[in-house]
This record gives C-alpha cells, structure tokens and sequence, in this order.
C-alpha cells in the first residue's frame, strides 16, 4: 500500500527534478550563465501567481481527505476552490505577460531585455497553469497517485523533447515554447483524469469562466496603448496597470458575485 502510494509521488518529483536540471543545464551549455538568470528572474516573477493557491491547498486539503468517499462534495470543493484561485492567478500571470517590456525597462532594468519575450510567454503560462492547480490534492486523498505520475513525467518530456531543439535555433523563447507545450501536456492529461473522477467535467468550461474578467481589462489597455502617442513612461504604464486591475476586480465582482458572497459569509462567521 505504501509502495503504490508513493512510488508514483516519486516519479512526479523525480520528473520535476530532471525537468528544473535539465533544463537549467542546456540553457547554460548553450546560452551562457545570464541566461539562466534570466529564466531564473522569469520562474520567480511567475511563481507570484500561485501564492493563493497555496493558502487554499493547505488549508482545504484535510477537507478534502475527510470527505474522500462523498464524491458530490469533492466536486463542489474542487469547482469553488479553484474559481478562487484563478481570479488572482489568471489576472496576475496575463499582467506579467502584457507588461513584460515595462517591468525591464522600468523595473528590474534594460539588462534583462533578452527576458522579455520569455516573460511574454511565461505570464501567460503562468495563468494557465491554476486552471485546476490542485487537482491532485483530489488524487491523493483518494489514494491514486498514478495520475499525478503520468501528468509529470509527460509534461517535463514534452517541454525538454520541445524547448531544447527550438532554444538553439530561438533561444530563451524557444525554450519558453517548450514550457508551453509542457504546460498544454499537462493540462489535457488533467482534463481527461478529472473528466474521471467527476463524471462529465470539462476544465475548459470550468476556466472559460475564471478567464473571462480578464478579457475586458486586456482589451481597454489594448484599446488605450492603440491611442497613445511619444515615447512610453513608467506613468503611463503605471496608469494603464490601475486601469487594468481595476477593469479586472469589477468584471470578477459582476461575474463571481455570488461566490465571494458565500466566502465573505464563512469568513466573517468564522470571526464571530
């Protein structure tokens, strides 16, 4: 029992491993050191969009353990727990992949411009990667970790199998196409074991949903960059962030009232 149990755990940690090295170790083979501190800057940046999910993992995941059997609830738990998550994740990964250029140029400064199109393409990585982010939470509780296994190891032969060949012809963003293609790997493969375990679910319907107030703040900053004239400054990237994470919050608040109703009620009943 314990073997089948973390035996898989294993390989998904040893295939995150050789992923991380990997990857790390042709970078710099090919690409020199600064290179792997500008992938090193872009995982850290991103890494932001999953501070939530964290929070909610660790304190849902005993839940989750105590209703293992009530498949119903588990469905339930799982729906809202990550429509939570990704009204920060998703939000937060597209801002770092629209305002990539005014982050180095304003920000972490001009010698990171070989990182801009890698944290293009990162950001949006990054949001994609909270659609479901806790689905083997769900697993585990469940004592099936094959899965989680499965999901791992195709995800990091997907991105060295792809990223490596493409970074010596494009270089960081090859390999940041690599992340992608691990990424969309990955994601089908949590799609079609959820689609499992909660009979006719679809994680594409589950995200469009989370998605969608980002997709008026992307369009008024668009929209806004289209009628700007002269050269670009941190005001009117600093302007265009407020106008985008205020876009962002009333969209979430038109489309997710209900929700944040519900955990505002848990919240404060919790403190009384």
């Amino acid at each position: 029992m314990y073997a089948s149990f973390s035996g898989p755990i294993f390989v998904a940690t040893a295939s995150g491993v050789v992923l991380a090295n990997g990857a790390v170790i042709a970078t710099n083979a090919h690409l020199g050191l600064a290179a792997v501190g500008v992938f090193a800057l872009a995982a850290n940046i991103t890494a932001l969009t999953t501070r939530l999910d964290g929070m909610i993992s660790g304190t849902l995941y005993p839940a989750i353990c105590a209703m293992q059997d009530r498949v119903d609830l588990l469905r339930e738990s799982f729906v809202k727990s990550n429509r939570l998550a990704l009204m920060w994740g998703v939000p937060f990964g597209v801002a770092v992949s629209l305002f990539a250029g005014d982050l180095v140029r304003f920000i972490v400064g001009e010698r990171w411009h070989a990182g801009i199109g890698l944290l293009e393409i990162t950001g949006v990585i990054a949001a994609a990667s909270q659609i479901g982010f806790n689905w083997d939470d769900y697993f585990m509780a469940r004592s099936k970790t094959t899965p989680i296994a499965v999901v791992n190891a195709a995800a990091a032969v997907a991105t060295l199998a792809v990223g490596i060949p493409l970074m010596f012809t494009d270089g960081l963003t090859g390999m940041a196409v690599g992340l992608a293609a691990g990424t969309t790997v990955d994601l089908a493969f949590r799609a079609w074991y959820l689609s499992k375990l909660f009979e006719g679910f679809a994680l594409v319907r589950h995200a469009l949903r989370s998605i969608l107030p980002t997709v008026p703040a992307v369009a008024v900053v668009l929209a806004i960059r289209t009628l700007e004239t002269g050269p670009r400054t941190a005001t009117m990237a600093a302007a265009e962030l407020v106008v985008y994470a205020l876009v962002t919050m009333l969209a979430t608040w038109v489309l997710e009232r209900p929700l944040l109703r519900e955990v505002a009620g848990y919240v404060l009943s919790r403190s009384r």
